[in-house]
This record gives structure tokens, sequence and C-alpha cells, in this order.
């Protein structure tokens, strides 16, 4: 499961758990990419 969240600074925050179940994020300027990127997740 993953999920984005808007941060303070104005950039979105994808996070999601590999196969093993840790915990990874990535930052993006715009929340689509955040959406769509999650590096293959979601």
């Amino acid at each position: 499961m993953a999920n984005s969240q808007k941060r303070p600074n104005g950039k979105w925050r994808a996070r999601y758990r590999d196969l093993d179940g840790k915990e990874h994020a990535r930052h993006f300027d715009r929340k689509v990419d955040a959406t769509v990127d999650r590096r293959g997740h979601g």
C-alpha cells in the first residue's frame, strides 16, 4: 500500500512499503508525480 501527503514546504511525499515490509519515501514537486511514480508500487 502507498500514500501521498503534501509536506509543509509544498512538496509531495510518496510513501510505500517494499515486499519485506520496509518503508520507503520519495519527494516530488507535483502530486501527480508522487501518485504515479512510487517506484512501481501502489
